[in-house]
């Protein structure tokens, strides 16, 4: 477990590929902040803080399993078309238009 002060964001992706299981926090800035070409993956997650959003997407996201205490907003999304999620509990969650279903297999661990 990692622990800092996040002064934006608990995480700033801007324009990377990333995947993240099983991800916590505990801010009073949002969570997560995702910009760019960046794309997303969030599977399993507890985000605890305060202010109006725990995650802010501009770019590429898919999420499922996310668990928000605190924040006003579980999601605010800025891709077109899809706008907010209020729920502080995100069963699944895409930016983008849905082209397939999503699978719902639990992450497994390498090793």
């Amino acid at each position: 477990m990692l622990k800092w002060r996040a002064k934006k964001a608990g995480i700033s992706n801007q324009g990377q590929v990333l995947s993240l299981a099983n991800f916590s926090s505990k801010n009073s800035v949002p969570a997560m902040i995702n910009q760019g070409l960046g794309a997303v993956t969030l599977i399993g997650a507890d985000l605890q803080g305060s202010g109006p959003v725990a995650i802010v997407n501009q770019a590429g996201f898919y999420g499922r399993d996310i668990r928000t205490s605190g924040y006003e907003r579980a999601l605010d999304n800025e891709v077109k078309g899809r706008g907010v999620e209020a729920s502080p509990r995100v069963s699944r969650w895409r930016s983008l238009p849905r082209t397939r279903s999503s699978l719902c297999f639990p992450p497994v661990r390498a090793g």
